[in-house]
């Protein structure tokens, strides 16, 4: 499974792929503790914290107690913060029409007209909505092992579903899809547009609109 990026996630409709987790608390939580994942100790956690001066008067100080409850809340308040604002297309959106060239606002327009924004749109454009991964030629789709959301509800419509990714700061979060199968991210435009849209996507589209994506990068928060 491809990890996705936490930048903006508190915007999404799950924190994960499947949508098995709604809340970054109850995920960071199965995270720590999967023996597949972290394979954390609670008790070990809490004894190293309470016996940490710094995190200790801390937790003192905002909560009271250290306990499992508290230490992923605090977690979950860090992820919380973790957004990217002040893109440039979050400039646009707001009145500066003048802050994207000619190629990215084409590539703006082919997103649109080509039918992208069906699934990526909103705040995170992208993360609230689950569909599914391999609409049009799916004899011709390496979909992977992973079952999708099928994994939770156990509905056969479920199959092959998941959430869609948020597309902010996409350029720089190779590798795309769940399962990490491509890097460049015009691959992955052109396999979006054959499989999910039922198009051949221009390679000059393309690179318009992997242009009009580079807008989407906002500002890292740094501490």
């Amino acid at each position: 499974i491809n990890s996705p990026s936490i930048f903006n996630t508190k915007f999404n409709i799950s924190q994960d792929w499947t949508g098995e987790y709604k809340t970054i608390k109850g995920r960071s939580r199965m995270a720590f503790l999967s023996e597949i994942e972290m394979s954390g100790d609670m008790d070990d956690i809490i004894e190293y914290i309470s016996e940490t001066k710094s995190l200790n008067n801390k937790f003192m100080e905002i909560y009271g107690l250290v306990s499992d409850e508290n230490i992923f809340d605090s977690i979950g308040y860090y992820v919380e913060n973790l957004t990217t604002p002040n893109s440039r297309f979050d400039m646009f959106l707001k009145g500066d029409r003048e802050i994207l060239s000619d190629d990215e606002f084409d590539g703006y327009i082919l997103f649109k007209n080509h039918g992208c924004v069906s699934c990526h749109n909103g705040v995170n454009i992208g993360g609230n909505m689950y569909q599914k991964f391999g609409i049009f030629n799916e004899e011709d789709i390496d979909r992977g092992e992973n079952l999708g959301r099928y994994k939770v509800t156990k509905k056969i419509y479920d199959k092959y579903v998941y959430k869609v990714p948020s597309l902010r700061n996409v350029t720089n979060t190779s590798p795309y899809f769940h399962n990490g199968r491509f890097t460049k991210l015009s691959d992955t435009i052109y396999e979006m547009g054959k499989h999910q849209l039922g198009i051949d996507i221009a390679q000059s589209d393309i690179l318009k609109i992997e242009l009009f994506l580079k807008t989407l990068n906002g500002d890292i928060p740094y501490e």
